[in-house]
């Protein structure tokens, strides 16, 4: 592993020295972390990959933005919990750039290990790895489910370049409940290429229960979901790439 000369992080000459003693570097609201480096022939290998790992403190419950970002190969980005030898999130390409992108708030504050390899056995050069911090997430939107006796509840948004960083991109969450075994059917229309997923309310940052992209036919989204248990559940709306307007959220019952 090469560590580049120059800026490391807003205060530069400390951000160095954490790098160079693999030392956990802090993030913070008013100081993001970031490095440089270069994927070498003489880098730890997994299999046929050569990577980088650097360390980086994060705290529990703060959302943080990690990314690898390199113009000479197609980086890749794994992030380890202490102790753990399985990743706890990866990526390979965020929306339409090779470039690798993770949204990631931590159950556990401690010493994170970042991952940076290629995707290609051959991939070799310059990244830049970064870690930053995000407002926390903004309450998802209320919303009451029509009667029964009613086939669809039709919401009208706005996808724009404003929004809540969500899922690698921008959206807007919808907050309803469900009793346990209801059935929903959701879907989203637009003239860019919309992406619906479902979570429980509980656990906004982490992985969609379910979610699809061209199910409504063209590029519209659809999916169906029966829930397992009764509680709060949040519909994110989402664009595949970085698709912005209007949009028609519909949800049957």
């Amino acid at each position: 592993m090469r560590i580049f000369s120059g800026t490391i992080s807003i205060a530069a000459t400390a951000a160095a020295l954490l790098a160079a003693t693999s030392a956990s570097a802090q993030v913070s609201a008013a100081r993001p972390w970031s490095v440089e480096g270069a994927i070498e022939d003489g880098d730890r290998q997994d299999g046929e990959r050569r990577y980088d790992e650097h360390r980086v403190r994060l705290e529990a419950g703060r959302r943080y933005r990690l990314t690898a970002n390199s113009a000479a190969f197609d980086p890749t980005l794994k992030l380890y919990a202490p102790g753990l030898s399985e990743t706890v999130a990866e990526n390979d390409d965020s929306g339409e750039s090779l470039n690798s992108r993770i949204i990631y708030v931590p159950e556990n504050a401690g010493s994170y290990t970042l991952r940076v390899g290629s995707f290609a056995a051959d991939g070799r050069g310059a990244y830049t790895l970064r870690a930053e911090l995000l407002p926390p997430l903004p309450p998802a939107t209320p919303i009451q489910l029509a009667p029964r006796t009613t086939t669809w509840t039709s919401f009208e948004g706005t996808l724009t370049a404003d929004d809540p960083e969500m899922s690698g991109t921008h959206g807007d969450d919808y907050r309803f409940f469900l009793a346990e075994g209801e059935e929903v059917i959701i879907r989203a229309d637009a003239t860019f290429d919309t992406v619906v997923s479902l979570y429980r309310a509980a656990d906004r940052d982490g992985d969609p229960i379910a979610s699809d992209d061209d199910g409504g036919g063209g590029l519209n989204s659809m999916l169906r979901y029966r829930a397992d248990a009764a509680g709060e559940y949040v519909i994110r709306v989402t664009a595949l790439g970085d698709g912005t307007g209007p949009y028609r959220l519909r949800i049957g019952q």
